[in-house]
């Protein structure tokens, strides 16, 4: 594994953990945009998440199942490449919109990372689209959605209309780095 990869995406794998622990049995695990960009050194520049969720997939035992929506070929033969090199099975991929995928699924999600276009009402639509195949206790990351301004020089808050919806609808709502971490039915 490369050691310069952003440190953010290890976030992920506590939270992975904690909802194994409160379910007992394997995740069904979504990602709304993979991995898109990686320097010739192995540091990943984009798109992180999905390496550390497929880590976590593989470092716990049991049928755990990760799909990856992607709109861009190319990112997704990008992820793929790069997760292999590193000995780390590829999640399933879904080449379309998130929401096409969501709307054409027959499994329930236990755990989604909504990480696609920065406007706030595409990964509000994803979130709805979420909605009803979230199976409780779950927990949904919202990425970029923190001191944006102070990171990038723009307020992109992909989170913006999602996590006071979110709120609205019961969900607990908590800051982790620049991350929205969404649980709703733990107690």
């Amino acid at each position: 594994m490369p050691n310069d990869v952003k440190p953010r995406g290890m976030l992920l794998k506590p939270l992975l953990t904690e909802l194994l622990a409160l379910k007992g049995h394997p995740l069904e695990i979504f990602e709304a945009g993979c991995l898109r960009d990686w320097t010739e050194h192995g540091a990943v520049n984009d798109g992180h998440s999905t390496l550390y969720i497929a880590q976590w997939v593989a470092e716990n035992p049991g049928s755990h199942r990760f799909v990856s929506a992607e709109i861009v070929p190319t990112h997704i033969t990008t992820c793929s490449d790069f997760l292999k090199e590193q000995g780390i099975k590829p999640p399933e991929f879904f080449h379309g919109p998130a929401e096409e995928h969501l709307a054409s699924r027959r499994e329930p999600v236990d755990f989604a990372f909504l990480d696609t276009a920065d406007d706030p009402q595409v990964t509000m639509g994803q979130f709805q689209a979420l909605e009803p195949l979230l199976r409780f206790p779950a927990i949904t990351v919202i990425d970029d959605v923190y001191d944006m301004i102070a990171i990038y020089g723009v307020d992109i808050n992909k989170g913006r209309l999602a996590v006071p919806y979110a709120e609205s609808k019961g969900w607990g709502v908590e800051k982790l780095d620049r991350m929205a971490v969404m649980r709703k039915g733990q107690t």
